[in-house]
């Protein structure tokens, strides 16, 4: 009973808030329309696929990481002990050496935020197996830890930054520059396929020509 009156108000929501009916088979084609738009209509492959919702869930996890610290410290004189935590960023950076560490910090979450979106972005064309993903997401894996170094310094990285980011960092990095190669290797093979193809349709054509006298 109580999943089903969930379940209605989640559907009235969707129906008053966003102005949708979800029971209109016209509401539906139009999301279906946004979708593949957005996608595109056909389905990548499997590898393409697994990269993908691999690489989606770990830009997410960084993604709302620093949505969050953004707007831990943009708001921070609205959360309960804010005296307390002020002392402590302070107090960090001083130990870190950095000059205005909540403003650098401030000023680096929000970056992030915009880089993880473009990351985002290039997994979009990934799942559209368009070959200018690449320069959408090795800049973004490249950046992250510079900017970090730019806006902090080194140490931050090494004593702040978590095991947990560092593999998940370095899974997303390998991982990258693996399915890079392969799909270089897979495009390769499909032009000289297609170079060979068209050879063979030509060689085809001449041989039916009439011999001249």
């Amino acid at each position: 009973m109580a999943e089903q009156c969930e379940f209605l108000y989640i559907r009235t929501v969707i129906k008053e808030k966003l102005n949708i009916d979800i029971n209109n088979p016209d509401a539906l084609s139009l999301m279906q329309r946004l979708f593949r738009f957005v996608f595109g209509k056909d389905r990548p492959d499997l590898l393409t696929r697994s990269y993908f919702f691999t690489h989606l869930v770990a830009a997410s996890l960084f993604f709302f990481w620093y949505i969050s610290a953004y707007l831990s410290i943009h708001f921070l004189e609205n959360i309960r002990g804010a005296l307390r935590l002020k002392k402590m960023i302070t107090r960090r950076g001083v130990e870190l050496g950095v000059d205005n560490f909540r403003e650098a910090y401030e000023t680096l979450a929000f970056i992030m935020i915009i880089v993880w979106i473009i990351y985002l972005a290039g997994l979009i064309l990934l799942w559209r197996k368009n070959k200018i993903y690449r320069y959408f997401m090795f800049p973004v894996l490249i950046a992250y830890p510079l900017l970090i170094v730019f806006f902090l310094n080194i140490t931050y990285i090494l004593e702040d930054v978590s095991l947990f980011d560092y593999v998940l960092y370095l899974i997303m990095l390998v991982s990258l520059l693996v399915y890079y190669w392969i799909d270089k290797r897979r495009r390769s093979r499909e032009e000289e396929d297609a170079e060979i193809s068209v050879d063979s349709e030509s060689g085809e054509a001449a041989a039916a020509l009439p011999e001249g006298n």
